[in-house]
């Protein structure tokens, strides 16, 4: 669905509009405009179920709850659609860290760490894990 028309004259409000969101906003840079989210199921790692969805409709599709169980809950967020990436690979950076204590708070951090790189070039034109997941088991 298209958004609506604007007309010229109200081009300045708009802009108005948008330089005030960018300033009141703090991820406003991050978030873009294609409207994608990404949607976790709940109790599982190494990326399985994890898919990027655009409509609002997809995301209700994909989290349709057919039973009560684990497999039935999802943490969704905004996807970050404008994240760092080198050599148009998007990336994680991956550091151990080892916690003794809450009180007072102690921690160790591995010397070595390493990056994590998406199998695919970065583009929001395909929402596939590959260009968007860099988890090892992808």
């Amino acid at each position: 669905a298209s958004g609506a028309l604007v007309p010229i004259s109200n081009l300045s409000e708009v802009a108005a509009v948008v330089r005030e969101l960018a300033a009141r906003v703090p991820q406003w840079n991050m978030d873009g405009c294609h409207n994608v989210w990404i949607v976790k199921p709940a109790g599982k790692s190494r990326g399985r179920g994890i898919q990027c969805f655009n409509a609002f409709a997809d995301i209700v599709k994909y989290t349709q709850i057919r039973e009560a169980t684990q497999d039935d809950k999802y943490i969704v967020q905004k996807y970050i659609e404008n994240p760092l990436i080198i050599h148009r690979r998007k990336f994680d950076i991956r550091q151990w860290v080892l916690v003794t204590d809450w009180n007072p708070l102690t921690i160790y951090f591995y010397d070595t760490c390493y990056v994590r790189f998406c199998a695919s070039d970065y583009t929001l034109e395909d929402l596939s894990i590959y260009s968007h997941l860099s988890n090892n088991s992808i």
